[in-house]
């Protein structure tokens, strides 16, 4: 746990809801650098201000790639290693695939989200910035017919989306889903590799 107020990047290119996330955030006493594009983003992790947390939507109007707070958060975790938190209005729950739903700590979906909700969320993404938490640049991705595999594409998204729709507004139990998941499917892998060395 860090003693001093985390320092959190905030990416989106909507005025309104950027500002409105940039106050929640600094009201759980963090320090907050708004932005409006990837590249101003990056610019900013580049330079000297050590950052504990980013915040991204994930569809950046000004940006060419479709879905570049995507690409970004991958950058993100691999060059800076960084812990990434989705925060979008456009790409529903049900549009992120396996791979890019562990690219992120939690998410909220700026338009569903109840005003509780959000304020809610902005008190966790402040609870990650403070762990410190410190991202690993292996990936380790589940898919069809590569390396060691426990489930398959859609057997990975099958139990996301199940426990998406399980999903109370508790962001806790949330979480704990998510790293069930991770665990049954590390525990698969290690199986299989213990199969296939045996």
């Amino acid at each position: 746990m860090i003693a001093t107020r985390p320092t959190i990047l905030l990416v989106d290119d909507l005025d309104e809801p950027r500002e409105t996330m940039k106050k929640l955030l600094e009201a759980n006493d963090s320090s907050v650098i708004a932005v409006s594009s990837i590249e101003t983003a990056i610019e900013e992790l580049s330079g000297d201000l050590k950052y504990h947390l980013v915040v991204t939507d994930i569809n950046l109007k000004n940006d060419d790639l479709d879905r570049a707070g995507i690409a970004f958060a991958r950058l993100t975790k691999r060059k800076f290693g960084l812990p990434v938190v989705a925060y979008s209005g456009r790409v529903g729950a049900e549009k992120f695939s396996a791979p890019e739903i562990k690219l992120f700590e939690t998410y909220l979906i700026k338009g569903k989200a109840t005003v509780a909700e959000t304020a809610a969320f902005a008190r966790e993404c402040v609870q990650i910035a403070r762990s410190e938490k410190i991202i690993q640049s292996n990936t380790y991705e589940l898919s069809e017919g590569v390396g060691v595999k426990l489930l398959t594409s859609n057997e990975v998204n099958e139990r996301i989306e199940k426990a998406l729709k399980d999903y109370t507004s508790n962001r806790e139990i949330r979480s704990l889903i998510f790293a069930t998941i991770s665990v049954i499917a590390l525990l698969g892998a290690l199986a299989s590799l213990y199969q296939v060395l045996k």
